[in-house]
């Protein structure tokens, strides 16, 4: 957070005609002249605008109420993992697009590498029963179909383990 509000803020300007300042209150003097008149394109500004800030500001005081809660009551959990922190930040600053689809291999890789290494070992300890019971159930059906079942499967016991294993880590 200190790091976008060091670096990453958009430069002062009037929203009206688009001069830049050097300080945020010599443009609000200017703002409150109502001298500047509305530019049909105003120029646009790279960086964070102050109510983008005041959205992270509150997601951030937010999450510390969160461990706030928790610390006076044991049994809640509200508080997010690091990574769910970035994903929460990254979507309110790319307007909800989701970081793993523009960095492969990223912060997200972490638990993407334990949903895989979920999933091979599910399947490794299951797999030749999950495909013996889906074949007797579903004799006479064509085999893309017979994957597709299967593999649906997998991943709803997959992620039914996942959501067991997050719950008992808690």
């Amino acid at each position: 957070m200190d790091h976008l509000l060091l670096h990453h803020r958009c430069t002062p300007h009037c929203p009206r005609c688009g001069a830049t300042f050097e300080y945020h209150i010599d443009r609000g003097q200017h703002i409150a002249k109502r001298g500047c008149k509305l530019t049909d394109k105003p120029p646009v500004f790279e960086g964070l605008d102050e109510g983008t800030m005041h959205e992270l500001k509150a997601m951030v005081l937010m999450w510390e109420r969160y461990r706030e809660r928790e610390r006076d009551d044991s049994s809640i959990s509200l508080s997010l993992s690091k990574g769910e922190k970035f994903a929460d930040m990254w979507k309110l600053l790319f307007y909800g697009e989701d970081f793993r689809s523009v960095m492969p291999g990223g912060v997200g890789e972490s638990r993407q590498v334990r949903v895989v290494q979920a999933v091979r070992d599910y399947w490794s300890r299951n797999g030749a029963g999950l495909v013996a019971e889906t074949f007797e159930e579903v004799v006479g059906k064509k085999m893309d179909l017979l994957m597709a079942e299967v593999l649906d499967g997998v991943l709803e016991r997959v992620l039914l383990e996942e959501i067991h294993m997050a719950r008992s880590e808690k």
